[in-house]
């Protein structure tokens, strides 16, 4: 790739804003009773439950839950982890106008 002088390149700085999980649904797969894997019609109850648990958990504390997807994340718990990111500081290369 050639370097045009004409243009600038402009390179953003990322900063992490924070990291979080999402509930850890996969917890259900340790009881033969929730184990939508082995028998998908118990799906959509444990979609139920989480669903009831995280509303509970927002209803206390959005800030607390917030802190506490942030620990699983760092654990590696949950079935996604989510990044979220600030621009910083801009870095200009390239020819002077």
């Amino acid at each position: 790739m050639k370097w045009n002088p004409g243009f600038w390149v402009i390179y953003r700085l990322w900063r992490r804003s924070i990291i979080l999980a999402d509930f850890p649904i996969e917890l259900n797969l340790f009881n033969e009773n929730t184990n939508y894997v082995e028998d998908r019609s118990k799906g959509k109850s444990c979609h139920w439950v989480r669903i009831v648990i995280e509303n509970l958990l927002h209803s206390i504390s959005i800030e607390k839950t917030n802190e506490l997807y942030s620990i699983l994340s760092m654990m590696g718990w949950g079935r996604q982890i989510i990044g979220f990111f600030m621009t910083g500081d801009k870095r200009f290369f390239g020819k002077d106008k």
